[in-house]
């Protein structure tokens, strides 16, 4: 063990994992044109990454947490330009609500997706990280 951490050249950085995204994208660009031409990009998997992107300077209001296990949470988002749209958080939901009541402002990675609902089709922001 001490022979291979010794010869061993990978450093904390090295093992940290790292998120990519496509681009910075206002959420005034993410509307359902954008989500529709995502869909037809699917299925999504490892040679076909879902594209995601970034926005930050969100705020998020009328935040609210569903599912038997407490791991949806949907609220409004509010990026840096003013622009508000639905979101959704599947996840650590008390890690998520308690990272944003420390911090106010995130940095999101979302995707823009067509939720439909009892019959009606609205845009939302699917968010996939935040810090």
């Amino acid at each position: 063990g001490k022979r291979l951490n010794a010869i061993c050249t990978l450093t904390e950085d090295d093992l940290t994992e790292k998120v990519h995204f496509d681009m910075q994208l206002p959420f005034s660009h993410a509307d359902e044109r954008l989500a529709c031409d995502l869909q037809a990009l699917e299925p999504f998997g490892v040679g076909n990454p879902k594209p995601l992107f970034a926005a930050r300077d969100v705020t998020l209001r009328n935040i609210n947490v569903y599912g038997k296990s407490r791991n949806v949470v949907k609220c409004v988002a509010t990026d840096g330009y003013g622009t508000s749209c639905d979101a959704v958080y599947f996840g650590d939901a008390e890690g998520f609500t308690g990272f944003l009541r420390d911090h106010g402002k995130l940095k999101i990675l979302y995707s823009p997706e067509i939720n439909e609902y009892r019959g009606r089709c609205s845009l939302q922001l699917r968010i996939q990280d935040y810090c």
